[in-house]
């Protein structure tokens, strides 16, 4: 993208021009935490039900950024030299642009993949399966939205030969904007379910609604079993080109055998008087259905069959999202290993940059030869790169070599992905943060896997962007006035306080709040800078307190007197919180306390009393709302009188995340906010709106077939009524698996097939019973829960609430975090 200030004011229709300074665009930016190029960057401030980009204007102009497509001028005059490019509504400006670009490349052959499920997964694996046919250009990440669609067509450069965009829709009325901005060539109908429903009045209205990205392509490729969408095309799209395959009714490409095999999916193809036998590494339906469709795609675009074996390889164990784990030699590992492209650096880099803390980066990377550039010149921009963003190494796979003069980064190469592996312990990424990320026929997931910690296999997946969402979702609903504590004990709740902090310090969090000192300490070692709360602090650590910066919770006389004897006689400051005790019967000063409080706290000089707060008992529970309003009264109450004492009012706080929604008016300064960041709140106006962030899963280790009458498991608390076959799987109670969901109290999912517990729950296993799954495998992912299979019941069936099951997860489950 490169255009001129005159040329983007042309393009995007603007309403308003006052003193347009020369500027150069060359990027499309819609979050100020996210830019590259800032100077070159046209920030649109967009706005939705939960966010307003205006409010970002100044976050991204403190950044570099210079040029903003708006709907009202900023109030302020301090932008100078900032182009406000003013029009009635920002997101058609952005699309107006889109639309724009696409028709200035009438070379860039278009795919447009849409429907109910499979788009991401299609668009990823045809691009694996085609970018050394083709230069591709294709939607980053999951970008299908009216936003994310506009952002995918301001990727297109000239070198580019083929593009592959995904579309999705939520509503009626959506599908035409995308029409305009993309105008495809050729359309692919992945299948027709639920997903949206209540986004429609009928089934019907959203399949004629979807198939409108249709109305001006050459060729229509779909599945033909799906009678629904054959009927719509064929009666509605007659004088288009119809590319179909079907393992039952005649098609373009028929399936005339279809095997499952452990592990693995044997499917006989017939195409054009030709038949082949292809492996397939997938045997669940829905991966044999995406995998065909990019078979069908392949024989449209005319790929031999022999081909085709070698490109469904590539995509064997493919990663879809950027993943953060734990490495040897005290590393961490970000795993971006399937795609490589100069703009998915970037991103990577940016991530990286969020993550690393203190640590020193490295970057281990491949050739790039999706890019259609030279690799020398490839090469120089991913050095200029890591360079920019203080890089200490650089492990370069190619089988060529390059000079760089005097890098300010260790440049290693090495010929091969193998001649790496052989010579690994050469490779120091002692404490350091460390990029992975390589063309995929590199095959670098070998290089992470060797470099992994060997823990558990047991997974337990915190989805950042679900973090990011949830954060939103709660700061649209707070007031303006008030910011967020995010109480981050317990290890974030079982998902690594470290990684969550920095997410937040991202978006904007100045106040996190831990349990123990210990936990604060290893927040700043790892380059916490905020604000940091202990709420259960041990006075004798006064030193770590002052050299750590931390803020102890006070909730006792003792306490108190401690710390203004030791700020007095160091002569140091110390920030303090006052904990009231205002009906929860926990921690915190009494009301017949308030008087030695007030006495206490003028002779404390040198103590600064940063906020006081307290705890709701049941914040939840509207049956108790008369109890909560007793203790809104009686917190202020005593709030006033310990104010008069100090002749300044701290800020104060009651709320936690259950009460936020439930008493806006009561949200004063601060809330704190902890399980709702993690998409748990049992206000049925916010739920909707979260995003579970975790799942936990495991694998399936043994299948047996057990005769009818025999027991299983300890105490022999199952007896089987039937033959049956079982699956032992590796999670148990150390893991933090509760012991009293076993006896088919609770159930596990295999490949989308409920599984119940049988017998006890032990130590380090799990026995299940898979008598509704046809054909498990051994090493099958088996879902202790996520989005779909909710903690909140296997919380249920334990008998207690969601945060004791994520803090019981043992620190031996090994934490994945991954970022579309």
């Amino acid at each position: 993208m490169n255009y001129t200030e005159k040329e983007i004011y042309q393009i995007i229709g603007c309403t308003d021009q006052k003193d347009l300074k020369p500027a150069e665009i060359e990027v499309v930016s819609i979050d100020s935490r996210v830019l590259i190029l800032p100077r070159k960057s046209l920030f649109f401030a967009l706005s939705g039900n939960m966010h307003d980009g205006h409010e970002y204007i100044d976050d991204a102009y403190q950044k570099g950024v210079r040029n903003f497509v708006v709907n009202h001028r900023p109030d302020r005059n301090t932008f100078t030299n900032a182009n406000f490019f003013v029009v009635e509504n920002p997101l058609r400006a952005l699309q107006k642009l889109a639309t724009y670009h696409q028709k200035s490349f009438p070379q860039l052959r278009k795919i447009a993949i849409t429907g109910s499920n499979g788009k991401t997964i299609i668009k990823e694996w045809l691009y694996q399966m085609l970018f050394d046919q083709y230069n591709v250009v294709k939607s980053p990440k999951s970008y299908n939205s009216q936003i994310g669609v506009a952002l995918s067509i301001c990727g297109i450069k000239e070198e580019h030969q083929l593009g592959i965009f995904e579309v999705g829709i939520s509503t009626k009325n959506e599908m035409k904007y995308h029409l305009k901005m993309l105008d495809p060539d050729i359309g692919l109908f992945t299948n027709i379910g639920s997903a949206h429903d209540e986004g429609f009045a009928s089934r019907k209205e959203k399949l004629e609604e979807k198939m409108l990205l249709f109305a001006n392509v050459k060729t229509l490729i779909y599945r033909k079993d799906h009678t629904s969408i054959k009927v719509y095309a064929e009666r509605q799209f007659k004088e288009k080109n119809h590319f179909t395959w079907s393992d039952k009714v005649g098609a373009d490409v028929m399936v005339v055998k279809n095997l499952l095999e452990v592990g693995s999916r044997l499917i006989t193809i017939q195409f054009e008087k030709k038949e082949i036998t292809l492996r397939l590494h997938y045997t669940d339906n829905a991966s044999y259905e995406n995998c065909m469709h990019c078979v069908a795609t392949m024989c449209f675009l005319g790929m031999s069959l022999e081909t085709i074996q070698e490109r469904i390889n590539r995509i064997s164990g493919l990663h879809m999202r950027m993943e953060m784990t734990t490495g040897v030699q005290q590393s961490i590992l970000i795993n971006d290993a399937y795609s490589a492209d100069l703009d998915a650096l970037k991103l990577a880099i940016e991530f990286v940059n969020t993550q690393a803390g203190n640590r020193k980066k490295a970057a281990i990377l491949s050739a790039f030869d999706q890019s259609g550039k030279d690799e020398e010149e490839v090469f120089q921009q991913i050095v200029a790169q890591l360079t920019k963003h203080n890089y200490s190494d650089l492990i370069y796979i190619s089988d060529k070599k390059f000079y760089i003069p005097n890098p300010a980064l260790t440049i290693q190469f090495f010929q091969s992905k193998e001649r790496l592996l052989d010579n690994i312990h050469l490779v120091d990424i002692y404490q350091k943060a460390v990029l992975i990320k390589g063309a995929r026929r590199f095959g670098l997931e070998h290089v992470s896997d060797r470099l992994s910690e060997k823990v558990h296999s047991t997974i337990l997946q915190i989805n950042l962007n679900a973090i990011e969402n949830n954060l939103r979702v709660y700061k649209n609903v707070v007031q303006k006035t008030t910011k967020i504590i995010a109480v981050i004990k317990a290890s974030a709740y079982g998902s690594g306080s470290a990684e969550v902090a920095r997410l937040l310090a991202r978006n904007g969090v100045e106040h996190l709040a831990v349990a123990f000192i210990d936990e604060g300490i290893a927040l700043r070692k790892a380059g916490i800078t905020g604000n940091i709360i202990v709420f259960n602090p041990d006075l004798s650590s006064l030193p770590d307190i002052i050299r750590y910066r931390l803020e102890p919770e006070v909730f006792e006389e003792n306490q108190l007197l401690n710390i203004i004897r030791y700020s007095n006689h160091n002569q140091v400051d110390i920030g303090i919180h006052l904990k009231i005790d205002s009906g929860m019967h926990r921690l915190g000063f009494m009301e017949q306390d308030v008087e030695e409080l007030q006495n206490m706290l003028k002779l404390g000089e040198r103590v600064n009393v940063r906020t006081i707060f307290s705890h709701l008992a049941s914040s939840e529970d509207e049956n108790d709302d008369a109890y909560t309003k007793r203790q809104f009264l009686l917190f202020e109450k005593m709030y006033e009188k310990i104010c008069t004492a100090l002749e300044y009012r701290p800020r104060r706080h009651i709320l936690n995340s259950g009460g936020i929604t439930r008493f806006p008016e009561k949200q004063y300064d601060y809330v704190r906010l902890g399980i709702g960041m993690y998409g748990i709140d049992q206000n049925m106006e916010v739920q909707p709106l979260l995003q579970k962030v975790h799942r936990m899963y495991a694998s399936l280790i043994q299948i047996k077939q057990i005769k009818a009458g025999e027991s299983i498991g300890y105490n022999r608390k199952t007896i089987l009524n039937s033959d049956s076959k079982i699956g032992i799987v590796n999670i148990g109670y150390a893991d933090g698996l509760m012991r009293n969901v076993g006896n088919r109290r609770y159930s596990f999912k295999i490949q989308n097939k409920t599984v119940p517990i049988l017998g006890n729950v032990c130590m380090d296993l799990t026995i299940v019973d898979l008598s509704q799954v046809s054909e498990p495998n051994i090493g099958d992912v088996v879902t202790i829960f996520d989005n779909d299979h909710s903690i909140e019941e296997l919380a249920r069936v334990a008998g207690t609430i969601p945060y004791e099951i994520l803090s019981r997860i043992s620190s031996r489950v090994n934490r994945k975090f991954v970022r579309e």
